[in-house]
């Protein structure tokens, strides 16, 4: 079976986590982890351990912690190129409340927010081979477009990311196969922060989006495809440890059960389950998740 295709960001992670109720405008008390992180790496390293081959394009610095995240994955059997490497790799600070939950975060991106058409194209002939390409928005509106017209034949499925940078799509929406979001970043894309999940699923499909997939906190998750909408059932999970890299297992989830030719529902399904055991690990990729599943 060919490889997955993925374009997107790579992070060094640093996460602090309060040990009581955040107090505002002062110094809390917590916790400290650095980690690799970003949101399609973080997809890439829940492929691997679910041992998916994973080819991945995306921008690291030439400093230690980009020569290590591209060790880790490699050790992992990804095959890693790297758009540019003339910049720092990119840095992601969050801040999690008492209960695992993100409060705040900041991306310090320069070296993903600037890239260019000129970029890819040493890459075109390897990004043509591929049917299907998963990209995320952390990628410059330039280079999203670049992408999108340029492959114009392609599928392509794609990762909100933020609210901030998901409107990065929003004159090309009937070029997605498939978008995942979060509502709150979906309303940022529609410009309209009251629409219900279902008036999502439908607005999207009326600007060309032929599947999506819009995720609610611990609510069921909407599956709007070809204009059809239907929710799969979220469960509980019995323990939160942190909600950091929930998002990406769903997604990473998705992505490895439509590559083995199940349904969308059915890869839903199975990124939820990815999703619930993340939750319940103090990092943002579980790294038993392929046992655990």
């Amino acid at each position: 079976m060919k490889d997955i295709l993925i374009i997107g960001g790579s992070n060094i992670d640093i996460k602090a986590t309060s040990h009581d109720k955040l107090i505002l405008h002062d110094s809390n008390i917590g916790d400290l982890s650095v980690s690799y992180g970003g949101v399609s790496r973080n997809v890439v390293e829940n492929l691997l351990r679910l041992h998916d081959d994973v080819l991945f394009l995306t921008a690291v610095g030439k400093d230690a912690n980009g020569k290590g995240l591209v060790k880790q994955l490699e050790d992992l059997g990804c095959h890693v190129l790297s758009l540019r490497d003339d910049k720092d790799t990119s840095h992601y600070i969050a801040i999690h409340d008492e209960k695992g939950d993100l409060y705040v975060a900041i991306c310090v991106s320069d070296i993903l927010e600037t890239l260019t058409k000129e970029h890819f194209l040493p890459f075109d002939e390897t990004i043509k081979s591929h049917e299907s390409i998963v990209i995320d928005t952390n990628l410059s509106k330039e280079a999203i477009d670049y992408l999108l017209d340029c492959y114009s034949d392609h599928r392509f499925l794609v990762e909100g990311v933020s609210a901030n940078k998901i409107v990065r799509l929003q004159d090309r929406l009937d070029r997605l196969w498939l978008l995942k979001a979060n509502l709150l970043e979906v309303r940022y894309l529609l410009g309209n922060d009251s629409l219900t999940p279902e008036a999502c699923g439908r607005r999207l499909y009326e600007k060309g989006v032929h599947n999506a997939v819009i995720t609610d906190s611990e609510k069921d998750v909407l599956v709007m495809e070809e204009g059809k909408i239907a929710f799969v059932p979220v469960h509980k999970s019995e323990q939160v440890v942190s909600t950091m890299g929930c998002g990406d297992a769903l997604f990473a989830g998705l992505i490895h059960a439509l590559h083995k030719g199940k349904t969308l529902q059915e890869a839903v399904s199975f990124g939820i389950r990815m999703s619930s055991i993340t939750i319940m690990s103090p990092y943002a990729v579980d790294p038993d998740i392929g046992k655990k599943i």
